[in-house]
């Protein structure tokens, strides 16, 4: 059995309870008769369990999920967001690509990470970005300048403390 075929036993084994099959201390090891070649156990899952999954992927792969299978189009933009800029490649305008990946994600962001190239001159952006009800929930905010000095934070950021 492959390592696919074995990270879907164990998330199965999670998600139904268990059964025989599961993960145990040494690694994966599905008890149960391997599946037929070709069948589709990751699509069996709930979309509370692939959008968990979709959203630890990094964001273009998460994206991707969506040409899976016609189930699959709406479960990344339904995940909680993790969006890190060191996805996108540096030839292209990170702030432009941050700023089209929030307008087509519907769900909730969960993370978001920026470097200086994504926010330098768009500070009004950011501010707006955060500002937005997809970032009420947000669990992680990481904006990192560099070595230059250290740049004010955007006034929406303090609505998402705590405190």
């Amino acid at each position: 059995m492959g390592c696919i075929q074995s990270l879907v036993g164990c998330i199965q084994s999670l998600v139904g309870g268990g059964g025989g099959g599961g993960c145990g201390g040494s690694g994966c090891r599905n008890q149960e008769q391997p599946p037929e070649s070709g069948t589709d156990l990751i699509s069996s899952l709930p979309d509370t369990t692939l959008t968990t999954i979709i959203s630890l992927l990094p964001t273009r792969d998460g994206a991707r999920t969506q040409a899976v299978a016609t189930r699959w189009r709406h479960l990344w933009r339904a995940a909680p967001l993790n969006l890190c800029d060191d996805d996108i490649p540096w030839r292209m305008s990170s702030g432009d690509v941050v700023s089209r990946v929030l307008s087509a994600h519907r769900g909730p962001v969960r993370r978001l990470s920026l470097g200086w190239r994504s926010w330098s001159g768009r500070y009004p952006d950011l501010d707006a970005w955060l500002r937005s009800p997809a970032f009420d929930g947000l669990q992680e905010l990481e904006l990192w300048h560099g070595f230059a000095r250290p740049a004010p934070m955007p006034p929406a950021a303090f609505r998402l403390s705590a405190s």
